[in-house]
């Protein structure tokens, strides 16, 4: 065999496992002590601050989900997940938030950076783990207006109503962002 069939039996015999590698969302331990309200950022973070408040709801879309447990994570204002290698599986700002008696949650952070160089919407990632399951990855957190949303992004959130993935902000007299984002898990 010459060295260009030996690369490309590595990329085909590879990209399957890379792939696989990213459906599975990173999901640490949780810390016994999560509250509804999560703190992703301290006070001398760069960036917008913005209040993101909610409810997680059972598939019927009118059933409080209390007790679930939602891992956060996120880019800076300069759109990286940390400044030594920039991976997403090492985020830097990153929370977990568990929903009331009332299925209410709230998260304190930043508005997150688009990625540089790319033209991908500033996004937060949700990861949730319905009992007995593997944790999966909700719909991105997105911000109505981004520049880089997509049709797709639009079109898809428009067919949730309330449960829309993409957040309409609206800034107060402190120059905090207010968003509210309700969950549907099914």
């Amino acid at each position: 065999m010459n060295s260009l069939t030996i690369i490309c039996l590595l990329m085909v015999a590879l990209v399957p496992a890379c792939a696989a590698a990213q459906e599975i969302p990173p999901f640490p331990p949780p810390p016994a002590d999560i509250s509804s309200t999560a703190t992703v950022v301290t006070a001398d973070e760069p960036g917008e601050w913005l209040n993101i408040t909610g409810r997680v709801y059972k598939a019927d879309g009118k059933t409080p989900y209390a007790g679930m447990v939602l891992y956060l994570y996120q880019t800076d204002a300069s759109g990286v997940y940390n400044k030594t290698d920039n991976s997403w599986q090492r985020p830097r700002l990153h929370a977990w938030v568990k929903t009331g008696k009332d299925g209410h949650y709230t998260i304190n952070t930043i508005k997150p950076g688009a990625y540089p160089g790319r033209r991908d919407p500033a996004h937060i990632h949700v990861i949730v783990q319905l009992p007995g399951e593997h944790p999966k990855w909700i719909d991105d957190f997105l911000f109505e207006r981004d520049p880089y949303l997509s049709e797709r992004d639009v079109k898809s959130a428009a067919s949730k109503g309330t449960f829309s993935h993409i957040m309409k902000t609206q800034s107060d007299n402190k120059g905090v962002l207010h968003a509210v984002r309700n969950i549907i898990l099914q």
